[in-house]
């Protein structure tokens, strides 16, 4: 190691002890972590295709704690008929119907950013795609309290 690369390690080891912790990637409660990636998803944000992604990454880590507390109940001898229909019932949720939810909004988006490089007024026509969101951010929310009662129920 030469005199220039020992300090250039010593920087960047005193820059991993001052940075801050890394949040965690999911609370054990599934619900006050849902809670918590909810906040803030209001009207206001400027990207709102951004909203219904977020909504799909937090419906996956969803599914991740409803995977991982289906293992335990195995690993506890207590899973059942019961529980390895609401572990479907989620991957139906994170493979199909949240997707399919997502999926007109991304359309729509896509089809009105091509109308824009073709003919700058139209993005007048903001509305159906507007829409499309809100009906996607209906159906993703409810998907996700689904999910939130799976979860709960789920809990050994």
């Amino acid at each position: 190691m030469t005199l220039f690369e020992r300090p250039q390690r010593a920087f960047q080891r005193r820059e991993l002890l001052d940075s801050p912790p890394a949040p965690p990637l999911m609370a054990e409660s599934a619900t006050t972590a849902w809670s918590a990636r909810l906040v803030g998803m209001g009207t206001g944000e400027a990207d709102p295709l951004g909203r219904v992604d977020s909504l799909m990454e937090i419906i996956t880590r969803a599914h991740a704690v409803i995977y991982t507390r289906h293992r335990r109940l195995i690993e506890l001898g207590l899973a059942d008929e019961k529980t390895r229909r609401l572990l479907d019932e989620s991957v139906r949720i994170v493979l199909e119907d949240a997707p399919e939810a997502a999926r007109k909004p991304r359309l729509l988006a896509l089809e009105q950013a091509a109308r824009q490089l073709l003919d700058p007024a139209a993005s007048a026509e903001r509305t159906d795609v507007e829409q499309a969101i809100v009906d996607a951010e209906a159906r993703l929310r409810a998907a996700l309290r689904r999910q939130q009662q799976i979860a709960d129920e789920l809990t050994p």
